[in-house]
This record gives C-alpha cells, structure tokens and sequence, in this order.
C-alpha cells in the first residue's frame, strides 16, 4: 500500500505457574517475546512511520498489579507499559504516538491449559478479541494514551497499584471470586478435570 501507518504489537508469550518451575528457555521466551521484539520492532518502524502515525503495545493488567505464579509475564508486561511510555515521549517530535493497550483476561486459545491459569484472573469480566481490537483502533485513531480494560478491573488495577498493601488483602477475596468463574469457565471450554 505504499507506506506503513501504524504498528500493533500484539504478541505475547505466558508460561504459567511458579518462577521455580520454569525453565531458562520458559523465562526467556517470554521476555524476547513481550518485550524484546516490541522494543525492536519499535526501533525499525519508527525510522519508516511518518508523521501522523502510530505504534501501539499490548500489554496486560497484569502489568500493572503482580498476579502469583506470572511473575516474570507481569514483569515484562509492566516493561513494556514503561518502554510505551518512554519511547513515546521520544518519537512525539516526529509526530508518532505510542499508546499502550492493557486487557485483563480475553476470551481466546491464549490461556492453553486453563488448571494453571490463576483463579484471580477470572475473577474479572472476560473481554472479547473484538473489544480489545477496537481499544487499539482507539489508540490508533488518536484517542488515547493507554487503555486498560475492562473500565473497572482497569480502576482496580491502578488502586491496587497505588495501594500494594490494599491489593494483598483483597487478593484471596477475588481469588476465590474468580475460582467459582474460572471453573464455569473451564465447564465451557471443555477443560473441565472429572471428579
């Protein structure tokens, strides 16, 4: 088509369950994939984009509150909301805008093997991939710096973010929340053990 308008970064990379049990090549898939190459891709695409242009980064709730049992996965996610922010303010002379788009859970293949998905997650609205896919058009468009979705798991996020001792305490409460949705979840998809 002539030019490039605008970059997603959209992959994403999550192996579940404790820091322990990963492996080397586990851990680091993930940074390279969440984190790496959107750094790197921002580099090359920015010597192309013009004016008027824009990148956007998805990241993930869990960016912005650590969820047990995806330390490294929020770490990287946490990252690559602080490079969107950085690299942003650096490329706004040239007339690029860097947004970041945050979804909590998303209803796709993504979670694989739904037992080591934590039940803290479900307890959470689910977004569509169409609704996340209109929040980066949004930030495309020019609307908007970040997005954190759904609205009010995003309020939560950054209360908790603001507030770590208010998110240790409410944590078993959504934990347990979320088991019960997690487990309907499951019944869904298939994934649901015998008993």
């Amino acid at each position: 088509m002539g030019r490039l308008d605008a970059v997603v970064n959209n992959a994403g990379a999550h192996h579940r369950g404790p820091l322990i049990e990963r492996t080397t090549a586990q851990l680091v898939d993930m940074v390279s994939t969440n984190l790496t190459a959107p750094i790197v891709l921002t580099r090359a695409a920015a010597a192309l984009l013009p004016s008027g242009s824009a990148i956007v980064n998805v990241a993930s709730l869990a960016g912005m509150v650590p969820v047990r049992n995806a330390a490294t996965y929020g770490a990287t996610k946490a990252a690559l909301r602080a490079f969107s922010s950085a690299v942003g303010e650096e490329l706004r002379e040239r007339g690029i805008r860097v947004s970041t788009v945050s979804p909590g859970p998303v209803d796709t293949d993504f979670f694989g093997d739904l037992t080591k998905a934590a039940d803290i997650v479900f307890s959470q609205p689910m977004s569509t991939p169409e609704q996340v896919a209109e929040a980066v058009l949004s930030c495309i468009r020019g609307d908007r710096r970040e997005v954190a979705m759904p609205w009010l798991s995003g309020k939560l996020a950054t209360l908790g973010y603001l507030s770590p001792s208010l998110s240790r305490v409410l944590q078993p409460l959504l934990a347990k929340l979320g088991a019960k949705k997690k487990r309907a979840y499951m019944k869904k998809k298939g994934q649901l053990p015998s008993p």
